[in-house]
């Protein structure tokens, strides 16, 4: 067997150390080494793709992070849409009610329009990562953004409708109390049941209160005729304006009545009188308004349309 020396040469020791061993211990030793270099490059390769494949998924969930913030803001926004457009299915319906309360018109007017009922984000948890996963936020940004294109074509529809009708009875139009009567005030009470200020029990309050300063100018709410000019122990002075077609509005506990007689005509927005605290009935500076239609009193909230919604090229909806 080939055997190799190894030749020690120690400075203090006065002879050389010798030792033998098989060559092949020399062969071993060399493939031994090139084999963990080779396991050392391996390794270092595999480090540097390792961090490289971390970087690249950091950003990666950056992305996908960024991405879940778009997609939030799309569903938000498209929820906004859906929210504004029921803004306007609710004047719509506001408006045809009273239109078709009005005089002869269509019976369509009274039933508003269909719509679907807008998406509410109240039962989607957006920190849910699961809600993430199978494109479950694209398809209610989907399922949202199709709802709201329906909606806006019937209710675009609904409006040329509207508008036709409008164009055709402009005259019966500026005879239907559409604004409030007053440009100033607080609303202090609605039509409806309320506590009796003076009795303490529930009794029905047939019309809308405002209050504010003394001698506030009220307005006719529509064109018509002062029907009656009078004074009343619940009351106080009163103004009762006949419109045509089976509506009357009244306006109480006035201070007094502008330049306003029996058989005077009045515009719509014409002052016919000044907010008081006359009658037996009043508790305080405030105007109490009604509107009667065939002879019965209806909410006035009806005959209320000031606010109209308008819709931008951007899609929003101010008032």
């Amino acid at each position: 067997m080939r055997k190799s020396t190894l030749v020690l040469m120690p400075r203090e020791l006065s002879r050389v150390i010798k030792i033998a061993f098989p060559s092949v211990f020399i062969d071993v030793f060399r493939w031994a080494s090139f084999l963990f270099f080779l396991l050392t490059c391996y390794v270092i390769f595999q480090y540097v793709v390792y961090w490289k494949n971390v970087n690249s998924f950091q950003s990666m969930m950056t992305d996908y992070e960024f991405q879940e913030i778009k997609l939030q803001n799309i569903l938000i926004k498209r929820n906004k849409e859906s929210i504004q457009l029921a803004e306007l299915v609710k004047f719509n319906d506001k408006l045809r009610l009273t239109l078709g309360s009005s005089g002869d018109a269509v019976s369509y007017f009274e039933k508003g329009i269909d719509v679907s009922q807008p998406s509410n984000l109240d039962r989607v948890n957006l920190s849910d990562k699961s809600f993430f996963k199978d494109n479950k936020i694209i398809s209610l940004i989907t399922e949202v953004s199709l709802k709201n294109i329906t909606n806006l074509s019937n209710i675009k529809k609904s409006f040329s409708e509207l508008q036709a009708y409008l164009l055709s009875y402009k005259d019966k139009l500026s005879s239907t109390p559409l604004i409030k009567p007053v440009r100033a005030g607080y609303l202090t009470s609605g039509y409806g049941l309320r506590g009796d200020p003076f009795l303490g029990v529930q009794r029905m309050h047939y019309g809308v209160d405002w209050a504010f300063l003394p001698y506030t100018p009220v307005y006719a709410t529509a064109d018509g005729v002062v029907e009656r000019v009078y004074k009343s122990v619940s009351f106080g002075n009163v103004v009762l304006i006949n419109h045509g077609n089976y509506i009357k509005t009244l306006y109480a506990h006035l201070a007094k009545s502008e330049d306003v007689a029996v058989g005077k005509k009045v515009k719509r927005g014409t002052i016919v009188a000044r907010m008081g605290n006359s009658g037996k009935r009043s508790t305080g500076y405030h105007l109490h308004y009604e509107v009667w239609l065939k002879g019965k009193p209806v909410n006035p909230a009806n005959y209320i349309l000031e606010g109209l919604p308008v819709v931008t090229d951007q899609f929003s909806v101010e008032f």
